[in-house]
């Protein structure tokens, strides 16, 4: 049920910047996350030992790596500047809210 609202929640955010078109539904999916986890997964995978953070950090950095070789371009990236605006619109709308 939370995971439902969470999608919700990221839904209505969407539809307020004004996000349309393939942009859209891009942004509604976590598979490209999941995707880039997954193979960051494997490429750790046969680690026994965790010795700290520096450790992880030292194997999670190059399985992205990894990972980024599989990416895609965004569907609906042209208009992803518009994204940036209004996302500074509302950033800028939110701060005057909260003075």
């Amino acid at each position: 049920m939370n995971q439902q609202r969470q999608a919700f929640e990221q839904t209505l955010t969407v539809h307020k910047l004004g996000v349309t078109g393939a942009l859209r539904k891009a942004l509604q999916t976590t598979n490209p996350i999941e995707s880039a986890f997954d193979t960051v997964g494997r490429f750790s995978g046969r680690v026994k030992r965790w010795n700290g953070a520096k450790m992880a950090m030292r194997w999670v950095g190059p399985g992205l790596i990894q990972a980024e070789k599989q990416f895609r371009r965004v569907k609906g990236y042209q208009t992803i500047p518009d994204l940036v605006s209004a996302l500074t619109q509302d950033a800028l709308q939110d701060h005057k809210d909260v003075v």
